[in-house]
């Protein structure tokens, strides 16, 4: 990334060291790097990451916006706005992770222009451009008063949206996946491989109480075990 050999070292040290996911598209849009948080988000290492088309990161319906590619599209619509945009990124099972995004564009040493994307969870603390790409919106904040009663209980609980994305989870249920809030929250659970937890999801969206009783892996930590889960809709005139 330009620099001297013991330059480019610490700065690629001091980016795996953020906390918040950062990857680079080269100037010819494959992924030229991918810090540590950003490998764990995607659930790929970084050496299977780089050299792969950096647009493949986001679902085939999003390539390609405003006939241009994802993320040159996203850089220059940061650049005009100033604001982050919500958009899934894809991990390598399938799974749909959404993330709040920011990008810039760099010039490296030999001329050439990359872009640099760094990701981080949608909060209603953070401000998010409004749905450029049309995705139905943020979440609405779990109530004050309830936050430390949703943390304390003794079990995994878990907050979605209309669409089955992960809007909160407490201590329990990240520490049952084996995982962190930062890449639970946003992941859409109707992208996940197994077929008994989408249905369940499905069961909750459409007004009624789903059900999964048995073994689970978690995509995020890779965990196994079994659990017996509950996903009940909370309905408010007549809506989910």
């Amino acid at each position: 990334m330009g620099g001297s050999t013991g330059s480019s070292t610490s700065a690629e040290a001091t980016l795996d060291a953020l906390a918040d996911p950062v990857l680079v598209c080269g100037p010819d849009g494959a992924i030229a790097y991918v810090n540590a948080a950003a490998s764990r988000l995607l659930g790929e290492a970084p050496e299977e990451l780089r050299g792969r088309d950096a647009d493949g990161l986001v679902p085939e319906r999003l390539r390609t916006v405003d006939s241009q590619p994802f993320f040159t599209w996203l850089a220059a619509r940061y650049a005009e706005h100033g604001r982050p945009i919500r958009a899934p990124v894809l991990r390598a099972d399938g799974v749909e992770i959404h993330q709040s995004m920011r990008a810039s564009t760099t010039t490296f040493e030999d001329g050439g222009r990359a872009i640099v994307v760094g990701f981080r969870a949608p909060s209603d603390d953070y401000a998010v451009e409004s749905d450029p790409l049309h995705l139905d919106g943020g979440h609405p904040a779990p109530a004050r008063s309830y936050e430390a009663v949703f943390e304390a209980v003794p079990v995994g609980v878990l907050h979605f949206d209309s669409c089955g994305r992960i809007t909160e989870c407490n201590e329990n249920f990240v520490r049952q996946m084996g995982s962190s809030r930062e890449v639970l929250t946003g992941l859409d659970m109707l992208t996940l491989p197994d077929e008994a937890v989408r249905r369940a999801v499905r069961d909750a969206l459409d007004g009624r109480d789903g059900h999964f009783d048995g073994e689970y892996v978690s995509v995020t930590g890779h965990r196994r075990r079994l659990y017996r889960a509950l996903f009940s809709p909370i309905v408010r005139d007549g809506r989910v």
